[in-house]
């Protein structure tokens, strides 16, 4: 390049824009400074067309006496860019950030600048804006959680809430945020993403976005849904009957966390009307996790295809046995308890999950799928091995929570259509390997017994 007659100045206008383009913002203000043909490339539109907010970009440390040195918006520096900069975009990108103070601030800022103009001047400098972009994550740190809080003093705190200091506190903004981008898109006159989103949208997460029941009507208009996660107090008997005419619709999950409000479960005559409309096309999954400490909401007349616990606490009962065999006992397939069992269950045969988990086996004629982390006996593995064989059924069970006994009396082999004696279990039973051996010769399967790493990694 030393013998060439031109360089970086002399390049083209266009390719200088298209480079320009894709810089990011901080560079281009020191870009401009380089030479006159920089200067004037970074005056044209097409430089400007792409924005991406992030972090850390127009802040200045302040420093303050409860926080310290912290990164806070620049109004001065954002003026100069509604000024020159935003009647030019054309894409407005929202990267998940950690200081939603300062992206709350940015957005109000931008929303009043073009507010103003529309009013005095009649110009609506937002309305080149084609298409705009919200990556939301909850992945805050909690140092901008507490700035966020002490920043928005509008905010206050319910005084009769009263909280344990080691118990975990919900975390939002309160409503604030969704506020500040719902006037931010009032102004976005040119926007056209939206009237394609209903036929784009392929998979919708919505988990507890509410803390009491508040169904979401539009749910059932993402005509191209393919998979819908969402929360049981988002859910009511409308949006259930909308939802069931979805075509496409292959998989739907409803969570309950511990998050999850305690709200009743849609009605009977709406799941009916699900089944009719929906033509078997939707597996539905009941999905608990976490620690939620209640009880499975079981939706009365549902087409369960799966019951999956994510290591969840509670434990299986011979009350919640009943109801999901009285309720799923001609649809459900799988029934999945993943993670170890973080709750200590007494050694007593009426309060293990024994008889609950031979009742599920028994009833639902259609399981193809049993994994139980709770504590049984190793009689009761050998007739759930038994009943798994019979039905063609796959079942994975800790060998870890393998009790060495037999609790099971004579007439209980009749009452539950045990195929076996009583001899023969006592034969078996009161030696792990033994039983491990008869098991797998039964289901033929080396991972039906698994150590409690194999049941976490491969369940």
């Amino acid at each position: 390049m030393e013998n060439s007659e031109f360089g970086w100045a002399d390049l083209p206008l266009p390719l200088l824009e298209q480079i320009f383009e894709i810089l990011p913002i901080k560079y281009k203000g020191r870009a401009a400074q380089a030479c006159f043909s920089w200067y004037c490339a970074l005056k044209s539109d097409r430089c400007w067309r792409y924005f991406q907010y992030k972090d850390d970009i127009f802040v200045r440390r302040k420093f303050t006496q409860h926080s310290g040195w912290q990164n806070h918006i620049d109004h001065y520096r954002i003026r100069f860019l509604t000024a020159k900069v935003v009647t030019k975009w054309h894409r407005f990108e929202v990267i998940p950030v950690a200081n939603l103070s300062n992206m709350y601030e940015f957005l109000r800022t931008i929303s009043n600048f073009s507010e103003y103009y529309e009013r005095n001047a009649g110009e609506e400098p937002l309305s080149g804006l084609r298409s705009f972009r919200f990556h939301w994550e909850m992945l805050i740190q909690k140092a901008a959680l507490n700035q966020f809080n002490r920043d928005e003093s509008s905010r206050q705190e319910d005084q009769n809430e009263k909280h344990k200091p080691d118990e975990v506190r919900d975390i939002g903004t309160g409503g604030t945020m969704l506020e500040g981008i719902w006037f931010f898109l009032q102004h976005l006159y040119g926007l056209k993403i939206w009237l394609f989103f209903n036929e784009k949208l392929e998979e919708f997460y919505l988990l507890n976005a509410t803390l009491y029941r508040k169904s979401i009507m539009y749910l059932g208009l993402f005509l191209n849904l393919r998979k819908l996660v969402v929360s049981p107090q988002h859910i009511d008997d409308d949006s259930l009957i909308l939802i069931g005419d979805l075509q496409y619709l292959k998989t739907f999950m409803l969570v309950q966390t511990e998050k999850t409000s305690e709200e009743r479960s849609c009605s009977r005559q709406a799941w009916e009307k699900f089944k009719e409309s929906n033509r078997k096309r939707t597996k539905l999954y009941l999905v608990l996790s976490g620690r939620c400490k209640k009880e499975m909401l079981i939706q009365m007349g549902a087409p369960v295809h799966s019951i999956i616990w994510e290591n969840y606490i509670g434990q299986l009962t011979k009350d919640l046995a009943q109801q999901i065999y009285s309720e799923y006992f001609e649809t459900l397939t799988e029934f999945i308890q993943k993670g170890l069992e973080r709750k200590k269950r007494e050694n007593k045969f009426s309060e293990r999950a024994d008889i609950p988990a031979v009742e599920i086996m028994n009833h639902c004629t259609q399981l193809q799928y049993f994994a139980l982390r709770e504590r049984i006996s190793t009689a009761t593995a050998l007739i759930l091995a038994l009943k798994a064989k019979e039905m063609c059924c796959k079942l994975c069970i800790r060998q870890n929570a393998l009790l060495k006994r037999n609790c099971w009396p004579s007439t209980d082999f009749i009452f539950y259509g045990i195929k076996v004696s009583r001899k023969w279990i006592l034969n078996i039973c009161f030696d792990y390997d033994l039983t491990a051996e008869k098991i797998l010769e039964i289901t033929r399967d080396t991972r039906c017994i698994m150590n409690d790493q194999q049941y976490k990694s491969f369940i």
